[in-house]
Order: C-alpha cells, then sequence, then structure tokens
C-alpha cells in the first residue's frame, strides 16, 4: 500500500464595505514672520475641529503639536534668482468617523480653511466585524484547501484524501519543507501624499491563506 502526502493550500478572498473612515490631514502655512504663520495654523486646526459633528459619527479627533520650521523660496529678480527665506508652520489633523457621508461634509467644509490638505482617508471594519468576516473566511480557505487536494488525488488515481494537518499560510513547514509566506486578514494600508484625496468609502480587501497537509492511498482508489 502506497501512501501519498499532498500539501496544498486554501485561500479566500472578500471585498467588504467599511464601517469606519479615519482622516488623516494637515494645515499648513507659510510667510515671512514664524510667529504669525505659527498663530494662523493654530487658529485653523481649532476651526477644522471645531467643524466636525458635536456627536454621533466621530468616533475619536486628536491634533498634533504644531511644527514651525524654514524653507528657501527662490524667486526671480530680473535675469537674477534670488534665495528668499520663508517660515512655515504645519500641525498634522486625524478624525475617525464611522458615517461616510458625514465624512465626506467635513472634508468639504473644511476644505475651505486655507492651508487644510487631506493625506489619505483609511477605512476599516469594527473589530467585531472584521472577526466575524475573517471567521468565514478561513472556513471557505480550508474548503478550498480541501478542493484542491481532491483534485490533485483524484488525477493522481488516488482516493479521497484525509486531511492530517491545517494552519496559517507559513507556519506548516518542517525541515524538509520550504516555508511558505501569507497573508491572513491584512488591510492595506494607504500612503501619505497631501493631494486630493477621495473621500468615497473603498472596500476593505481581506484575505486568508490557510496551508493544509492531506494522505491518500492507491489502496483505497
Amino acid at each position: 500500500m502506497t501512501q501519498v502526502e499532498i500539501t496544498v493550500e486554501g485561500a479566500a478572498h472578500a471585498a467588504v464595505p467599511p464601517d469606519r473612515g479615519t482622516v488623516h490631514a494637515r494645515v499648513r502655512r507659510t510667510g515671512p514672520d514664524g510667529a504669525q504663520v505659527h498663530a494662523d495654523v493654530a487658529r485653523a486646526a481649532e476651526q477644522v475641529v471645531a467643524l466636525l459633528p458635536v456627536d454621533g459619527p466621530v468616533r475619536s479627533r486628536s491634533v498634533d503639536a504644531v511644527i514651525s520650521g524654514r524653507e528657501d523660496h527662490w524667486v526671480h529678480d530680473g535675469p537674477e534668482r534670488a534665495r528668499e527665506p520663508r517660515r512655515y508652520a504645519l500641525v498634522s489633523v486625524r478624525a475617525e468617523l464611522d458615517d461616510a457621508a458625514a465624512l465626506a461634509r467635513w472634508v468639504a467644509q473644511a476644505s475651505d480653511v486655507d492651508g487644510f490638505e487631506v493625506a489619505h482617508v483609511e477605512w476599516t471594519l469594527t473589530r467585531e466585524h472584521q472577526r466575524e468576516v475573517l471567521a468565514r473566511l478561513r472556513r471557505e480557505a480550508v474548503a478550498d484547501a480541501r478542493e484542491r487536494a481532491g483534485d490533485y488525488a483524484a488525477a493522481a488515481g488516488l482516493a479521497r484524501p484525509r486531511v492530517v494537518a491545517v494552519a496559517d499560510a507559513g507556519l506548516l513547514h518542517d525541515s524538509g519543507d520550504r516555508a511558505w509566506r501569507g497573508m491572513s486578514g491584512a488591510v492595506p494600508a494607504s500612503g501619505p501624499g497631501f493631494a486630493h484625496a477621495p473621500v468615497s468609502p473603498a472596500p476593505v480587501d481581506l484575505t486568508v491563506r490557510v496551508h493544509a497537509r492531506f494522505t491518500a492511498t492507491e489502496e483505497d482508489a
């Protein structure tokens, strides 16, 4: 009786409408007077935060300390170029809301504040919702692994395979196996750009990968 080992990967994916959005933004001003731009930015940040709904969809908000500095600005004076120092000040603002429409309204209103810029909006699920989706995806990933193992066994003329081990991707290996790398429930992160970032809700992509080991014999075929 020949026993054959079959090792496969099972995967499942879902694009889930988000529950919450976190706006990462800043207020930035420049000018010749450092103290003035610092004060202007502090006031502008207060305006931006004051535009948030008083209650309801706002889960959290935060404003960092104002950062000040100097940057060189090149100006043309006839055929010559001259370096003109400028002062700048900026402050980062973060707000988490669980209402996409309210989030979009706040960003639109805050955009009227001079110097307000959105870096990116991070769309996420609540912890409970994410756990629920991942539990379903894990079941689907194991079912996918079973189906793949069955296909390999049938192609090799073997009996229906029996599962002997299931693990998260990358954990099912020993000294003789190559290490697999997988992703389980990863939410892609957006990078900062401080441009006209979109504020429309983006689906949260969740992927689960599992590795499973099966055995099948020719005797039962």
